[in-house]
């Protein structure tokens, strides 16, 4: 629980330096500090929502809000990683939730362009984990890579690591 509280409390010293040492430099770094905690915050509480609606099939008029805000969030904090995740989930949410492929594709197709940033890219999705080590292509994660638990190998529809329902995996 230790690492949970530490934004916060490095927020609360930030508070400190500003109030009781005059130094107002120390306030946007504790904004910084507070939106990449709610932007988690968000993604997190949306994914939640989200297995929530896998399990009843009812819809929660906060998640959409709450991969918006946490995209909105990483995008001003300059966190890519972040942004094209929560990006996917925005998609994610417009195609499996209220079934709408219009309205999933522009931001799956920029989580797709935000993934091409140099480097490996880990994109975890309805209990399967894919990377890119390759500028054109997702594979299946080697097991334990991901955190969770190893799951066996999926196929995927296209090159943007969309699990095949043909296989039998749950939207």
């Amino acid at each position: 629980m230790a690492d949970q509280a530490e934004p916060f409390e490095q927020a609360r010293l930030l508070y400190e330096q500003a109030v009781f040492g005059g130094d107002d430099a120390a306030l946007p770094a504790a904004d910084v500090i507070l939106d990449a905690a709610e932007a988690g915050l968000a993604l997190a509480r949306g994914r939640i929502m989200h297995a929530r609606f896998l399990a009843h099939r009812q819809e929660d008029p906060q998640e959409l809000a709450l991969f918006e805000r946490a995209a909105a969030l990483y995008h001003q904090l300059g966190d890519i990683r972040g942004e094209g995740e929560s990006l996917f989930w925005v998609g994610t949410f417009h195609q499996v939730v209220r079934g709408d492929d219009d309205a999933a594709g522009p931001p799956l197709e920029r989580a797709w362009s935000l993934a091409q940033t140099p480097g490996p890219v880990t994109v975890i999705g309805h209990g399967r984990c894919w990377t890119r080590r390759r500028p054109s292509r997702l594979t299946q994660a080697p097991t334990g890579s991901c955190a969770g638990p190893a799951r066996p190998a999926k196929s995927y529809d296209g090159d943007i690591g969309r699990p095949a329902l043909s296989q039998g995996a749950k939207p």
